[in-house]
């Protein structure tokens, strides 16, 4: 009996996911199974908790039914890259006055900022699109190099040592550059010259730097992309493969994964102006539908592994991804965006420009035209677990009845009529 107590359990469990299979607030299909991301993490909050402070937004936003975008910070000028560090810090590259921030989120969800990098120790270098916390140092790129330094997750001071050389040499105005778990660095060249096909990306491995950095045209190697190289932002899955856009002669730009034995279905075009990608690797990620809203703040579980691009103007946009392929499988749809964008082009609008997701699984992303950081995340019930268990147990109680009056009426139609002719002598007798 107890086994068969833990089975139903089990098998209620899997019901509640299954309701989860068709989440509204998304045209999308469900591509990715559940079972790739870690257990949702409830939000704990103290029980005392002041309200955090509410950043009007720049101009009227929309995003996806299911979901709510704040803005975290509004002080930071010309905001060019965010990351998040181990520690759940965000980190983001201020272009206006060449220095990096640390934005700390306490446990009831107030915002502090910090500066971190003082833009001074570069020696007149400018800070480019690339800002990279990886193991004990952040990783920032320059026109002509990349640097990194020294830091420890959870730092909220600023960074007194001066930094090292990485890369030098390699001469271009954007480098948004990125960093596998392996610890290689990828630097895509291009942007100037993708146009004429001189574009291209080459890796560097951080665990043996040489003194005074990497020279880009003569050390590393090159890495093929799956048609012309790339020359935008890059980005890896949770298989480890690198991604990254091809930048057409026309300005259009495609996603595609960089592997010289790509197959054709590891390219989807994806518009134009393509600044930042992220793959969401299922932290924190939420269970929910339309009724029970989110299991945590984090994206869906079964997004793990899907594509988000931080594209100007349009905002940021879902690329969802086949769970057994591995590979684009539908058309890519904007999830948060500024509501109108007709004067996008000659007035100032709320543009992202990079993007990260932090360990609850929320996006983070800076839009530089605006001077915002950004957080989009889903809409939280404490109670959605309770209400799809629910569901489950009523999606389970009426499915039992189902078959219950199947099996009767199977029952019925095997068990022996009875004669309601009455015999002719009986009918006469009094």
């Amino acid at each position: 009996m107890t086994f068969l107590n833990i089975s139903k359990a089990f098998l209620l469990t899997i019901a509640a996911l299954g309701v989860l299979a068709q989440e509204e607030g998304s045209t999308l299909p469900d591509a990715t199974a559940i079972g790739a991301a870690p257990p949702p993490r409830k939000i704990q909050r103290p029980a005392n908790c002041n309200t955090p402070e509410v950043i009007q937004p720049s101009a009227p936003f929309s995003v996806v039914s299911g979901y709510e975008a704040i803005v975290v910070s509004n002080t930071i000028k010309n905001p060019r890259s965010v990351t998040v560090d181990e520690a759940n810090h965000f980190l983001v590259l201020a272009a206006g006055d060449n220095s990096i921030y640390s934005i700390r989120e306490d446990l009831c969800g107030n915002m502090s900022q910090q500066l971190l990098v003082n833009g001074s120790k570069l020696g007149g270098s400018i800070l480019q699109d690339s800002l990279i916390a990886f193991r004990d140092h952040l990783y920032v790129a320059t026109g002509d190099a990349v640097y990194k330094f020294q830091y420890s997750p959870g730092q909220h001071s600023e960074i007194q040592s001066a930094p090292e050389v990485v890369i030098k040499n390699i001469g271009e105005k954007q480098l948004p550059m990125t960093i596998d778990p392996r610890g290689r660095l990828f630097v895509p060249k291009g942007f100037s010259q993708a146009a004429t096909g001189g574009s291209q990306v080459r890796q560097y491995d951080l665990l043996d730097v040489p003194a005074g950095g990497f020279d880009y045209g003569n050390s590393g190697e090159a890495l093929s992309a799956a048609g012309n190289n790339g020359a935008g932002p890059l980005a890896y899955d949770t298989q480890g493969r690198i991604w990254g856009t091809n930048i057409a002669a026309d300005g259009s730009e495609n996603l595609s994964l960089f592997d010289a034995n790509a197959s054709s279905n590891t390219t989807v075009p994806v518009g134009s102006q393509t600044r930042g990608i992220a793959f969401y690797r299922g932290l924190g990620c939420s269970v929910g539908d339309a009724d029970s809203l989110g299991t945590t703040e984090g994206f869906p579980c079964r997004w793990t592994d899907h594509a988000f691009l931080a594209t100007r103007n349009t905002g940021i946009v879902h690329v969802p991804f086949s769970d057994l392929a591995h590979a684009p499988s539908g058309a890519p749809e904007t999830i948060f965006g500024q509501t109108d964008i007709s004067d996008c082009s000659t007035g100032t609008c709320i543009s992202p420009i990079s993007i990260a997701f932090d360990q609850n699984g929320r996006i983070v992303t800076a839009s530089d035209t605006t001077n915002e950081v950004w957080m989009v995340r889903r809409l939280y019930n404490p109670d959605a677990g309770k209400i799809l268990t629910d569901k489950a147990n009523a999606a389970d109680a009426a499915s039992e009845a189902k078959d219950e009056a199947k099996d009767a009426a199977a029952e019925d139609a095997k068990a022996p009529k009875e004669d309601a002719t009455v015999p002719e002598d009986s009918a006469n007798q009094e």
